[in-house]
């Protein structure tokens, strides 16, 4: 079975796979509500501020991390054909992987604003993750059912 990585990160898949993870998070923090939300939103416009493209261009440089860290998830599974849904039956597992992907960038930034906005908001980045994989798994697998298809 071919990794994740080799079905996703192809050169031709990699930069539709960016844009759209771009969409997902710009969707994801616009529907956060409450005071979570409020934070959650500053932080977001914080970045967004300290560099236009921060969040595409954060993506292109993650995007192996996070890619290598859904494959032994996409391999347990076995299939490109329901990965989506196994991942919404692992939420929480999978998490904890691009959690772990971000916790390691974050002890790496040289960027002491960015670590202190992100520190701010780490506490509360299980459960907004968890409520973000429905979209990340469904951008998975349409990217999955592409690669099938072509």
């Amino acid at each position: 079975m071919p990794s994740l990585n080799d079905i996703l990160l192809k050169d031709s898949s990699r930069g539709r796979l960016i844009g759209d993870g771009v969409v997902l998070i710009d969707q994801e923090v616009a529907e956060k509500k409450g005071l979570g939300g409020v934070a959650i939103k500053g932080g977001y416009a914080f970045v967004k501020t300290i560099k236009r493209d921060f969040v595409k261009d954060a993506l292109e440089g993650l995007i192996d991390d996070f890619v290598a860290q859904l494959d032994p998830f996409f391999q347990e599974h076995g299939s490109t054909k329901g990965f989506g849904e196994f991942m919404l039956n692992n939420k929480a597992r999978v998490a904890d992987g691009l959690l772990g992907v971000t916790d390691r960038r974050r002890d790496r930034t040289s960027h002491a604003a960015l670590r202190k906005a992100y520190d701010k908001l780490r506490p509360a980045a299980k459960s907004n993750v968890e409520q973000a994989i429905p979209r990340l798994a469904s951008m998975i697998q349409k990217h999955l059912d592409s690669h099938a298809a072509g």
